[in-house]
């Protein structure tokens, strides 16, 4: 239990931890569809203020909550990962990372393949391979392409850093010194083309990944101190040698805020335990293909209505994402009677 600052005792950090995961990483899942949906042009504005008001809410949903939202489910990712991780216990975490994240993600690229066929698009066997297993972008689900990355990074990852986290001092300065070297020698490292690649995506979000991997590597049941400790550092570690890489506090800052919004952001009562959180996952894989079905005849309906930039783009997106879900609750639904063995396969054991 956690000794809070008047000796209560409070609720069970596994239980606590149990039930936020879903709530947050529900919310995460909307601010991926928000940024999907894109913005309408400004051309389509009424007036300066319509004009100024569209351009304010795309800043926003393109801006730090887009970069937090991939950086929490990497840093999420890292930190179950490593949670109790031994080398006794590795070879079994790696079998159930091909269940959960490489079979899900073959599954769908199959599917969007054969629907890419379908609608007469033409495939050969280089670009379906370098596509789906060379980090091309992007892979024919595009979205997927962090399913893939954490795969890798359980595989390749996973026994250096074990090593490194024997010792948590070592550990802590292992993590720092791997996230200096990363933005030191990235653009001297053949990494691809980035015009090719999205090892861009990768470079941005790997510091939260090992972040959460040493947190998890840390956490006690009972205290949650020596994580605080952990992320402070990293944030002082940012704040200090900002002036030698640029920009490093607010990428330090980006990378830890997964794990403080784990253990420190309270979620309401209300909001958890919520069926609409089963579905995550089929949003996850299915929602690029809805926005584009579905966002166009949303904001022509709206624009037609009230004619502004910015309606259409909020309202838009509000609509969209209203619709995306009640969709996959329903396919949740008929797949849960009818082929829950392919449910259950298609998300990883998810729903």
């Amino acid at each position: 239990m956690i000794k809070c600052d008047h000796l209560e005792r409070s609720v069970p950090v596994d239980k606590e931890l149990r039930e936020k995961i879903p709530v947050i990483s529900f919310l995460m899942m909307m601010e991926v569809l928000l940024y999907h949906c894109e913005s309408p042009d400004n051309a389509l504005a009424v007036s300066a203020l319509d004009m100024k008001l569209n351009t304010a809410i795309d800043n926003f949903v393109i801006g730090v909550p887009s970069l937090l939202c991939m950086s929490w489910f990497f840093g999420l990712t890292g930190f179950l990962l490593f949670r109790n991780l031994s080398f006794q216990n590795l070879g079994n975490k790696l079998k159930t990372r091909v269940q959960t994240l490489l079979i899900p993600y073959l599954l769908w690229q199959i599917i969007y393949i054969i629907k890419s066929i379908l609608q007469g698009n033409s495939w050969t066997a280089a670009d379906m391979f370098g596509q789906v297993f060379l980090l091309r972008i992007w892979p024919p689900l595009g979205a997927f392409w962090y399913v893939y990355t954490v795969f890798l990074f359980a595989v390749l990852f996973s026994p250096i850093l074990l090593l490194l986290f024997k010792n948590k001092k070592v550990g802590w300065f292992s993590v720092l010194a791997l996230i200096l070297l990363l933005y030191i020698f990235w653009d001297s490292l053949y990494v691809g083309n980035g015009r090719y690649h999205y090892t861009g995506n990768i470079k941005q979000h790997f510091p939260a990944y090992v972040i959460g991997a040493y947190c998890g590597s840390i956490y006690l049941e009972d205290d949650r101190g020596p994580i605080l400790r952990a992320v402070t550092g990293f944030l002082l570690a940012g704040a200090l040698l900002d002036g030698l890489i640029e920009d490093l506090l607010f990428h330090m800052a980006i990378a830890v805020l997964p794990m403080l919004i784990l253990f420190v952001l309270p979620v309401p009562e209300k909001l958890k335990n919520r069926a609409v959180y089963r579905c995550t996952f089929l949003i996850y894989a299915t929602h690029q293909s809805l926005i584009s079905l579905f966002m166009g005849p949303i904001r022509q309906t709206l624009y037609s209505l009230i004619p502004s930039a910015a309606v259409s783009n909020l309202g838009g997106r509000i609509l969209c994402i209203l619709l995306i879900i009640a969709v996959n609750m329903g396919i949740r639904a008929l797949m849960s009677r009818f082929t829950p063995r392919t449910l259950k396969v298609l998300t990883g054991g998810r729903c």
